[in-house]
């Protein structure tokens, strides 16, 4: 079942409650979370990044084949 938003802010609002009586900043402690979980996740984000590099290449070299196999033919039908 998913979540509500109501029991989202409920949860949020305990959270935040819980963190000032302790003297910290949600938003700090959020934020520290996310950074945690990004690092944790850092090798899905290459991966992300290398399969695009990947794939950038090969529409860079696709397109210069074709751009040299027009050349071929311009020059091959101007031969004629």
């Amino acid at each position: 079942m998913a979540i509500t938003q109501r029991e989202l802010k409920k949860e949020k609002d305990m959270v935040a409650n819980l963190l000032r009586a302790n003297g910290q900043d949600y938003n700090h402690w959020l934020h520290l979370h996310h950074q945690k979980y990004i690092e944790e996740n850092q090798d899905l984000v290459m991966k992300a990044l290398q399969a695009y590099k990947a794939t950038a290449t090969e529409v860079k070299e696709m397109k210069e084949v074709k751009e040299d196999s027009k050349a071929n033919e311009s020059s091959q039908l101007s031969n004629v």
